[in-house]
């Protein structure tokens, strides 16, 4: 699939280094004229050698998460979706329709694929992973040089300050360990990079908070290691908090029937590793899956587009017939394309008498499901894109 030329993407990539690099010097230099009003142009880079050495494995120790941030947005730049120009329709079908469907998909793979949205998406938290890594790397910094005056702070304040410090560590520790997993199977999503961000200046925040309101116990290395954890797991410790006052406001209330899902691990394929990624994703049942935009779940999942497509294809079919998808699937149709499959045109189907008798359903009845679900918009797209990636993998 064609997104523009090579000029004009090189021209884009050239654009974006040019800012980022500008914007980057120029808030260098406001900071060090900022800091030494005094300071003549030609001591500048003396200066400016003497503080790039001094704090340079602090640099390269917050640039390590936004590194991977951005990595995993230049792999998604790459991995562009090769879509066919005109769609495919099952026999009869409406041609137009499909090649509609087919050009949106076109346009939606160059959006969400394109250097905008990948900007968006990865560089702009990559960036601002960076800045609060900086931020609180300069805090630690300071409070680092001025221990002698801590020192003689009340002892509640010197323990606010050793919350902040391991809480700012433990932050760091979680943020590289799952974005270093995350990228070892190329899954960092845009909401765990912004999650980064955010995480590391919580992680102080947090264990600064313990520290300040849980003076009597614990003592010694538990208290230590409580900072730590809270700066490691502060999702965990608000949920902890948020569970203890729903329980306490919660007796009087009555709680409210289930609603009607499909549990994602009934779907072929689907275990509980994988529900547990599409969570991340909002999607937590199969009728959400069955109307999911494809090209957006492929790209910020590992997940290849057919094994999508199928997962899709099958939501599709037991949200159209759910007390009748299990006896469909034994019966050899195993998705929703498949069971348009029968449509022929507008005004003949194909003869579902023995298969609705194989299920127990009515076939007049089966002949308006087959017929709704092959004008179905999301089962067109479905079987449009899949036939396209056949057709790709047949090249």
């Amino acid at each position: 699939m064609a997104t523009g030329s090579p000029r004009d993407e090189r021209q884009q990539y050239l654009l974006l280094l040019a800012t980022v690099v500008l914007t980057t010097l120029l808030v260098f230099l406001f900071c060090v004229f900022w800091n030494f009003p005094e300071l003549s142009l030609s001591d500048f880079f003396a200066v400016w050698l003497t503080k790039a050495f001094r704090n340079l494995w602090l640099a390269m120790v917050v640039m390590v998460p936004a590194f991977l941030i951005c990595q995993q947005g230049l792999f998604i730049r790459t991995q562009r979706l090769n879509l066919n120009p005109t769609g495919a329709v099952h026999k009869g079908g409406d041609k137009d329709a499909a090649d509609r469907n087919m050009e949106e998909a076109n346009l939606e793979a160059a959006k969400q694929f394109g250097l905008p949205a990948i900007a968006v998406d990865y560089f702009l938290p990559a960036f601002l992973s960076a800045l609060a890594g900086g931020v609180v790397g300069f805090a630690l910094s300071t409070i680092k040089n001025n221990r002698g005056s801590l020192g003689e702070l009340p002892l509640a304040e010197q323990e606010v300050y050793s919350g902040v410090v391991l809480g700012a560590i433990g932050a760091y520790v979680y943020v590289v360990i799952n974005l270093a997993q995350r990228a070892f199977r190329r899954d960092i999503t845009p909401g765990i990079a912004a999650w980064s961000a955010a995480h590391v200046v919580l992680g102080p925040v947090l264990g600064g908070f313990v520290a300040a309101v849980w003076q009597p116990e614990p003592s010694g290395y538990a208290r230590q290691l409580l900072y730590f954890f809270a700066g490691l797991a502060p999702r965990e410790i608000v949920s902890f908090i948020q569970n203890m006052i729903q329980r306490s406001i919660a007796g009087a209330q009555s709680q409210q029937a289930p609603g009607k899902i499909i549990p994602l691990q009934t779907i072929r394929g689907i275990d509980q590793f994988v529900a547990d990624r599409l969570m991340e994703e909002g999607i937590t049942d199969g009728y959400q899956l069955a109307m999911v935009n494809p090209i957006r779940l492929c790209r910020n999942t590992p997940y290849d587009l057919r094994q999508i497509l199928a997962w899709m294809d099958e939501c599709l079919l037991i949200a159209t017939l759910p007390d009748y998808a299990e006896e469909l699937r034994k019966a050899g149709v195993t998705g929703a394309v498949a069971l348009a499959h029968f449509f022929r045109s507008n005004d003949a189907l194909a003869d579902v008498k023995p298969l609705a008798d194989k299920i127990g359903l009515d076939a007049t009845l089966l002949r308006e499901v087959v017929w709704e679900l092959a004008e179905n918009g999301q089962q067109q797209r479905v079987f449009a894109l899949r036939q396209s990636q056949e057709a790709e993998s047949a090249k």
